[in-house]
């Protein structure tokens, strides 16, 4: 059943209450896991030279990856709902990347 309003944050909301912006605020199971998934994205897309929109970026992993991984991105945004996780990520310095609070 579809979540209605804003009902679908509050998992993230409880979480960055606890975890702050640590990993754990990512309600991902481990960073393996995580970087598995990024793993699988980079395989079945061609990111180089593409503009990436990561809508719910939290602390902005995915742009960590990419950047880890010599992937040549044109631009990377981010969005996510939590203000806190937004400015983290925008601390983080990362090239050719913004990060922006969106509800």
């Amino acid at each position: 059943m579809p979540m209605s309003g804003k009902h679908y944050l509050k998992p993230y909301q409880e979480s960055a209450k606890e975890h702050g912006n640590g990993f754990d605020v990512t309600l991902w199971a481990s960073p393996q896991t995580q970087q598995r998934r990024f793993e699988v994205f980079t395989e079945m897309c061609f990111l180089g030279g593409k503009r990436v929109l990561d809508a719910g970026c939290s602390r902005g992993d995915f742009a960590a990856f990419l950047i880890d991984r010599d992937i040549p991105f044109e631009h990377y945004t981010g969005i996510d709902a939590l203000g806190d996780v937004i400015d983290f990520a925008n601390t983080r310095g990362f090239p050719k990347s913004q990060a922006e609070r969106r509800t």
